[in-house]
């Protein structure tokens, strides 16, 4: 199954391959001069994402190597970064298909749910994978900070369920299994927190997937494996260093995730509840009409700023309740 997924992911994006670079692509890739210069370490490690700014300047030494060859046009040959983004897409895909099988195959499962772990973990993997919502991020190039998040997320809880089932089959804290899984969740989250920011909840949703499908508790979680949560949410740490955490916080002329203007933080809470409720939701249910940009602006409407917090809360309060309930819903929902 895992080769089907890989061979349905990559026929529903091969033709990106084919894609050029545009809007921020431009400024980022093409005009970027640290591309041709690097410089020093510190100023790659010092940037805000630097684990995505590394893959684009593997992408152009890997382009001027290969013209060097007589292949290719060069680092800035677009071909060379629509296949990493789709690569990105194709291992995240398959990540996810080995957290549902593994989960759906745990002894706490029913036997009907074990017997069906291959078939509906492949089923989800692959409604994802291929959904339509996830072509910006696979075909458009900067966007790959997106994409490689989300593989870098769904590796942190693979590799800590992974530990986490060597230890529940007998297998010490400090088995070499365990300590090198362990280890991977680190890595994994450590490269997240450099892609982008959102990786920041990575923590704290590896520990109520625990809690919920391996642990009685977020005690026992805890007591069984300490030293990875330490480890889990001090990349945090690495995460502050490459934030300007007062600016993005407090500066009036912060964009707040408008490309298009400068937009307070205030005005961008007030929409979020709409975009999701009216937008995301909706475009997962029935992805339709598509676009590249819905010139989401700042929401002045009082009424549906109003409904949309009360009903984006009430969502918050339900996942609330799933969680104190140890139901998968749950996790669902805080994910």
């Amino acid at each position: 199954m895992p080769w089907v997924l890989l061979v349905v992911t990559v026929l529903a994006y091969h033709n990106s391959v084919r894609g050029v670079f545009v809007f921020d692509d431009a400024p980022r890739i093409e005009y970027n001069q640290r591309l041709r210069n690097p410089g020093p370490l510190t100023d790659w490690l010092g940037m805000s994402r630097p684990v995505v700014e590394s893959s684009l300047l593997l992408n152009y030494v890997i382009g001027e190597q290969l013209h060097a060859m007589r292949w290719g046009t060069g680092g800035l040959d677009p071909r060379g970064y629509h296949i990493f983004n789709l690569a990105v897409h194709v291992l995240a895909g398959l990540t996810l298909y080995g957290i549902m099988w593994r989960t759906l195959s745990l002894p706490g499962m029913s036997d009907r749910v074990r017997g069906a772990a291959r078939a509906l973990a492949f089923s989800v993997a692959l409604i994802w994978a291929a959904h339509p919502l996830t072509t910006q991020a696979v075909t458009y190039v900067i966007q790959r900070s997106e994409s490689m998040m989300a593989m870098f997320y769904l590796a942190v809880i693979y590799a800590a369920l992974r530990a986490a089932t060597y230890q529940q089959q007998g297998a010490s804290g400090r088995s070499a299994r365990v300590v090198f899984w362990s280890i991977a969740a680190v890595v994994f989250c450590l490269l997240g927190m450099g892609s982008k920011q959102v990786m920041v909840s990575s923590p704290i949703l590896v520990l109520l997937f625990d809690r919920t499908f391996l642990a009685d508790s977020f005690k026992q979680a805890l007591s069984r494996r300490w030293g990875l949560y330490v480890a889990l949410f001090g990349t945090w740490l690495a995460l502050a260093s490459t934030m300007g955490f007062g600016a993005v916080l407090f500066s009036e002329t912060s964009k707040a995730g408008f490309s298009f203007k400068a937009v307070t933080p205030w005005e961008y809470f007030r929409t979020q509840p709409s975009v999701i409720l009216l937008e995301y939701l909706r475009l997962a249910l029935w992805p339709r009409p598509l676009c590249f940009d819905y010139l989401a602006l700042p929401l002045n409407n009082v009424f549906q700023i109003a409904w949309t917090m009360a009903a984006l809360s009430l969502l918050g309060i339900l996942t609330l309740w799933a969680v104190i309930r140890r139901s998968w819903i749950g996790v669902v929902g805080a994910a």
